[in-house]
């Protein structure tokens, strides 16, 4: 049904306690009358009942009787309508309407059903009429207002708030509709007045102002952009907005030093979310943080005011920090942060991975170790975690584990070359402090088929196998090949030196250990005792 029961029975007993529109003082008229509205308040009670059909005879008969009934009409038209016989619930509305004109709920029915069939203009006429009869009602202006709104006449809409202003006054749902509406329209002159009017009328509410220095700021008119912003400050001291709105002031004036400062002050505010702090300093920074110095400070120094001010709820804060200590070599605080990060959600493979790599400076073999578990059982696919693992077990001798978690790792570099050869190199090193030589070699072999030019792997290949005494002619190209890069590395020298001290070629391994400068008191025992040998085989040559 189009009206609440309580409606149709109340505009039932209205219509029936009225006088009739025919007045006289005749008995059978009288009775006449009385019979008439038993019979709609028959018709009334099978209508509320649901008994459709019956209560369209009913109210059928009624108009027999007086065509002009105007609650026969009324409720024929509503009855219609249900039965969605759309042409005859208008005319039958209608009908009511020109029946009794001063009755708003037959209008107001009317325009329902019309409104329903998206007849606006239609619905809009005869809503004006009730907003006529009935202008101290404000719900019938606003269901005027939205009716133009929805048959998307902004004139006619605009019109209703104009004529809604002049009887009720200046109120800011009223004036914000039109601001809206003028904004749309482009018309921003007017809508600026709105605007302008409801700071007026409420001269303590500083939104307002707010609103008139983005437009200004919109219109780049920024010096009466910076009064309004004042004027808010004026009204507000306290508003959490205000710092950033200087800030983003400063940096459309490209005056960088006002925007930090201003930015400082806005990230140590409680009143304002660290998520919104972290979105608004990284669209501030962001673009140029990994390429400009200054903007890297200022962005870091920013993060550790929010962090000291205790905005200490976010992972994301510290997620960045910790990029920022790593950027800055700072590998201690940079693993705290990562942690921390990491304990309050921040669970990313690249956080966890860049957490192992700062934990790596710190020469905690245990701690490494418990991390990598740790990261594993995150990410069991991922194998940079089982180098770490496995280099730091190595560290603790511990080299059958060690090459256990090395070779798991070994099983998830798919392709990666770069990480097998590390891999390789290292489960190489296990088998060595087992004396395991041949494995050993088999694993250096390995390296070298991806990195022909590993010094590290060239230069201990080359020294195993001289304390071997075996494939000398093999070690002296590897020796060689590395002292030829690196001619002033003292460790590749004596290794170069010692290969051919095992080839008995003990001049020529003098001269390459008389490369190595600086005062042989000073030399380490290894090459001290490599430089005695090669002499004493020469003095007994």
């Amino acid at each position: 049904m189009l009206n609440r029961i309580f409606i149709i029975l109340f505009l039932a007993i209205v219509t029936l306690s009225c006088s009739s529109t025919k007045k006289t003082t005749s008995n059978g008229a009288k009775n006449e009358n009385y019979s008439l509205n038993a019979e709609i308040i028959d018709a009334v009670t099978e209508y509320t009942n649901g008994n459709i059909s019956k209560a369209e005879s009913l109210f059928q008969d009624v108009l027999n009787k007086d065509k002009n009934n105007s609650t026969a009409l009324y409720y024929l038209s509503n009855l219609y309508f249900q039965k969605q016989d759309v042409t005859l619930a208008i005319d039958y509305g209608k009908k009511a309407v020109q029946s009794d004109d001063n009755n708003d709920w037959y209008k107001i029915q009317l325009a329902q059903i019309y409104m329903a069939v998206k007849d606006y203009d239609n619905c809009a006429s005869v809503f004006e009429k009730v907003v006529a009869s009935q202008p101290e009602v404000l719900e019938y202006w606003q269901q005027l207002g939205a009716i133009y709104h929805i048959k998307g006449d902004k004139k006619g809409e605009l019109s209703v708030l104009d004529r809604m202003e002049k009887r009720f006054g200046v109120n800011e749902t009223t004036s914000m509709q039109k601001f809206y509406l003028y904004r749309e329209q482009k018309e921003y002159s007017k809508a600026e007045q709105e605007i302008k009017k409801l700071a007026k009328a409420y001269p303590t509410q500083s939104r307002y102002y707010s609103i008139l220095a983005e437009m200004k700021m919109k219109d780049k008119d920024y010096d009466k952009a910076f009064e309004y912003y004042n004027k808010v400050q004026s009204i507000d001291p306290d508003n959490k907005d205000l710092n950033f709105t200087f800030a983003n002031y400063y940096m459309i004036k490209q005056n960088d030093d006002s925007v930090y400062h201003y930015l400082s002050k806005a990230v140590q505010q409680s009143d304002i979310e660290t998520a919104t702090k972290v979105s608004i300093i990284y669209s501030v920074y962001g673009s140029r943080v990994d390429t400009d110095s200054l903007t890297f400070e200022r962005f870091f120094s920013l993060l550790q005011l929010m962090e000291n001010s205790g905005d200490t709820t976010e992972c994301q804060v510290y997620a960045l920090l910790h990029t920022g200590y790593m950027r800055k070599t700072d590998f201690n605080n940079a693993a705290i942060s990562a942690r921390k990060a990491i304990d309050k959600g921040c669970v990313d493979y690249s956080l966890y991975q860049n957490l192992l790599f700062a934990l790596s400076t710190q020469n905690d073999a245990d701690q490494m170790i418990k991390t990598a578990d740790e990261v594993i059982e995150t990410y069991p696919e991922q194998p940079l975690p089982y180098l770490f693992k496995g280099v730091n077990l190595e560290a603790k001798k511990d080299y059958k584990n060690a090459i256990e978690a090395l070779q798991l790792g070994v099983s998830l570099c798919g392709k990666d070359k770069a990480l097998l050869e590390d891999f390789y190199m290292n489960i190489g090193d296990c088998y060595y402090q087992m004396k395991n030589f041949e494995e050993c070699f088999s694993y250096y072999d390995k390296v070298l088929e991806i990195n022909p030019n590993n010094n590290f792997v060239l230069n201990n290949y080359a020294y195993y196998l001289a304390l071997q005494d075996k494939d000398l002619d093999k070690a002296e190209l590897m020796a060689s090949k590395v002292v030829e890069q690196y001619p002033d590395n003292y460790t590749f020298l004596d290794t170069y030196a010692w290969v051919l001290y095992k080839q008995g070629k003990y001049q020529q391994a003098l001269e390459v250990m008389q490369q190595i400068k600086g005062e042989k008191s000073l030399w380490e025992k290894t090459y001290l005792d490599h430089y005695n040998a090669i002499i004493e085989k020469i003095k007994t040559k």
